[in-house]
């Protein structure tokens, strides 16, 4: 379970690559010490992205990966993930053993 931080993003291209699913875990809040702190989740609309929802405690699928943003489903919905707001998030609010992904590989 999990990648460090600096490769999270380089995993998850690799996986998709390998056409391998991601599975990426928005984790809980540290102790309930920011309870209130969750991640926005994005749609889409024309080349505009606009938060919909937010998120905690939660698993996703991730489809696919640009420079900024991650294209996930969520309970079969497409939303983005800014990827600078999952490190934030992460960093500040949860932690990485919580907030990664599930790495696989091919054998």
């Amino acid at each position: 379970w999990g990648t460090g931080s600096k490769k999270i993003w380089t995993e998850v291209e690799r996986m998709l690559d390998e056409n391998l699913p991601v599975i990426l875990a928005i984790g809980p809040n540290n102790f309930g010490l920011f309870s209130n702190r969750r991640l926005p989740l994005y749609v889409k609309r024309g080349n505009t992205y606009v938060c919909e929802t937010s998120t905690k405690a939660h698993y996703v699928s991730v489809t696919a990966i640009s420079d900024d943003y991650l294209t996930i489903s969520s309970w079969g919905k497409k939303l983005y993930i800014y990827k600078n707001e999952f490190m934030m998030y992460a960093r500040k609010y949860s932690n990485f053993l919580f907030s990664n992904i599930l790495v696989m590989r091919r054998k």
